[in-house]
């Protein structure tokens, strides 16, 4: 057996020369990338506060937005029907009624419904004949997609007993 030597005063030799070489690499290169990544955070710290200071910059260029006052659901909803009867098609309804030239029909009054695209057509005629052919020709025209006979009456006080009718009429989206 071979006798070990132990040695308790803690001399160690010397690392060789590449060890040393190489520790000083790792700390240059540990130094240089707490360098960079320090003056990279301090980049992006100018850039944010050049962001912010354009923002306010803006900001203060700008008019300030109108308060918006909440609505009650009431007051939206009648406010939405007049838009919606303020936007109805009122010329292209009157030109197809003008172009149909009912003979012996009379026009009394007319009530659209924005909301459902509808037109009611109080009208009076002669003959039940007049009638019938008032409403065919509503159905002919391009501008409605449909028109039906509501209800019909012979005004008996009057000595020429016409007959006054509502028609109802929807116009085409398109209108």
């Amino acid at each position: 057996m071979r006798a070990t030597r132990i040695d308790f005063s803690g001399k160690r030799p010397a690392p060789p020369a590449w060890v040393l070489v190489l520790l000083v690499l790792g700390i240059a290169a540990g130094t240089s990338a707490v360098w960079r990544v320090s003056e990279t955070a301090m980049r992006e710290g100018r850039a944010a506060a050049d962001v912010e200071r354009a923002r306010k910059v803006l900001a203060a260029r700008l008019p300030p937005e109108p308060a918006r006052a909440a609505l009650p659901e009431t007051r939206v909803v009648a406010i939405n029907n007049a838009i919606t009867q303020l936007n109805l098609p009122w010329a292209p309804l009157f030109e197809s009624l003008e172009n149909l030239q009912p003979r012996d029909v009379a026009l009394l009054s007319l009530e659209p419904d924005g909301k459902k695209r509808l037109l009611r057509i109080l009208a009076e005629a002669k003959q039940p004949d007049d009638m019938i052919a008032f409403v065919r020709l509503l159905r002919e025209q391009p501008q409605f997609a449909d028109a039906v006979l509501l209800k019909h009456e012979v005004n008996v006080q009057d000595p020429n007993r016409p007959i006054r009718f509502l028609v109802q009429a929807w116009w085409k989206a398109s209108l």
